[in-house]
Formats: C-alpha cells, sequence, structure tokens
C-alpha cells in the first residue's frame, strides 16, 4: 500500500512468470508419503508424484483421539499418545 492509500503496481515478473516456472520440464515419477497426526486420527498417504501430478496409490487412517481430554485438562493421555505413536510406527513401515 502506498503512502496516499493506493495500492502498489506488482512487477511484470510477478503478475506474468515465465513458462518455465508454470510449466516446469517433466520431471521423473516419484513416490511420496505423508502422515497427517491430527487431533483425533492419524492418516497416510501414499502416492506417485510426477512434476505437479500426484496420484493416490494407498490411503488409511487410524483413530487414535489424542485429543481427547485435552481441552479440559490442557495435558495429552498416555493411552492416546502411545496409540498415536503406534499408528505412526506402522505406517513409516507402509510408506
Amino acid at each position: 500500500m502506498m503512502e496516499d492509500g493506493t495500492a502498489a503496481a506488482l512487477p511484470s515478473s510477478i503478475l506474468h512468470p515465465p513458462s518455465s516456472i508454470l510449466h516446469p520440464p517433466s520431471s521423473p515419477q516419484k513416490r511420496r508419503a505423508v502422515i497427517d497426526i491430527g487431533t483425533n486420527s492419524v492418516k497416510l498417504l501414499v502416492a506417485t508424484v510426477t512434476g505437479d501430478d500426484v496420484r493416490p496409490i494407498h490411503e488409511t487412517s487410524k483413530q487414535t483421539r489424542l485429543g481427547k481430554g485435552f481441552y479440559e485438562t490442557h495435558l495429552l493421555q498416555s493411552e492416546a499418545i502411545a496409540q498415536t505413536a503406534a499408528a505412526v510406527k506402522t505406517f513409516a513401515t507402509i510408506a
């Protein structure tokens, strides 16, 4: 924002990036995995990735209730921590 309250103009290179940025050369296929640890569940996604194309090949989740009782006690429960750690260990072997 400029001092007079008007919006600053963006450089042309930001508004119109080179096509090499928008469409990079094709890259080799890679396998990637993501483990998402949430309040109530742990999720696994395994996918093949080629450039910006992502194709899931395996998805699973395990309900561990990591956040159970947290809002009342502000503490994580030992059993929920153990279940979450076990799920992550299992998912890491799959990934």
